[in-house]
This record gives structure tokens, C-alpha cells and sequence, in this order.
């Protein structure tokens, strides 16, 4: 099963979100999604989470402020969520590290950038400090292409994308 790591990262005030512009992989090419990728053999989810965060925007966060909130698994792959926020009056900023460029986002205007699907409800469920974590996701994509996900827990909770 390939695993994977996501994870943002907000300022203090909860304002912002550190993000990446993709260039890859092509399905992304565009698109912004949360800093991340695969998990190395030996390496736990929160290792991968703090190497893959600062290998692709500079950023540093130790692994005790990184609290994984989210599990989404497919049928042959895992994705680990992770969030972070920034204490006191450190900035939240950045340095290009890969060719993926970072941007800092305001939260509250996440309609109006071209996104990974996903994070249209994956980063409001990062701001919930009344989520119980980890929540545990399945995505499935039916054999007629519609898109379905299911939240552990919760049966008849079964949403198409259009719901999302």
C-alpha cells in the first residue's frame, strides 16, 4: 500500500495556511495542495510529515507540534493528515525549496483558488479544535467514476464529490 503525507501548516490567528502550487504529479500540475509525498521505508507518518514540509517550503516544525488529524486510505494507498499551527509571533513564511512553488492562502477565501478537491473540507477540519483525531476516511471511486467517501464511524454518512 503506497503511503503518503499532507500537512498544513497556519498562523497563529488561524488566518493562513502554507500550501503548495504542484507541477507534479500531472494530475495536480495547477492545482494547490498541502506540502507532502511518500513515506520512506523505516520513516514513521510524523517523520515523513516534518522531512517532506521542509524539504518543500523551508519550513521547520518540530514533530511534537504536528497532530495528525485525518486518515484517508483507497483502495491501494494511505494518505496521513497532519496540522500545525505557529506559536507566539513566529511568521509563517516560506523558501522555495523544489520546484513546487509555496503560497500562503487566507482560509477564509479557499473558494477562490483552483484546489486539490479535497481541501475544501480537509483544511476547515484542520481549524475544528473540537475534532476527536484521527479521523478515519475511506475513498472509493465507484467502476462508473462517481466518487464516493465514507467517514468511519458513521454509516449512513456515504457523500458523492457534488456534496462536498
Amino acid at each position: 500500500m503506497l503511503e503518503m503525507v499532507v500537512t498544513f501548516v497556519f498562523d497563529a490567528k488561524r488566518e493562513n495556511v502554507l500550501l503548495i502550487s504542484k507541477e507534479k504529479p500531472p494530475w495536480q500540475k495547477g492545482k494547490i495542495n498541502g506540502p507532502g509525498g511518500k513515506i520512506e521505508p523505516g520513516e514513521t507518518p510524523v517523520q515523513a510529515a516534518e522531512r517532506e514540509l521542509f524539504e518543500e517550503t523551508g519550513f521547520g516544525v518540530c514533530q511534537n507540534d504536528l497532530n495528525e488529524y485525518c486518515i484517508v486510505t483507497g483502495s491501494s494507498w494511505r494518505v496521513h493528515f497532519f496540522r500545525a499551527f505557529v506559536k507566539g509571533d513566529r511568521r509563517l513564511n516560506y523558501s522555495a525549496k523544489t520546484v513546487e512553488r509555496p503560497v500562503i492562502l487566507r482560509v477564509d477565501r479557499l473558494s477562490d483558488y483552483h484546489l486539490i478537491w479535497n481541501l475544501n473540507w480537509l483544511i476547515p477540519m484542520a481549524l475544528d479544535t473540537d475534532l476527536v483525531t484521527p479521523i478515519m476516511i475511506y475513498d472509493g471511486t465507484a467502476y462508473d467514476g462517481t466518487r464516493k467517501v465514507r467517514v468511519w464511524g458513521f454509516d449512513d454518512w456515504l457523500l458523492s464529490v457534488n456534496e462536498i
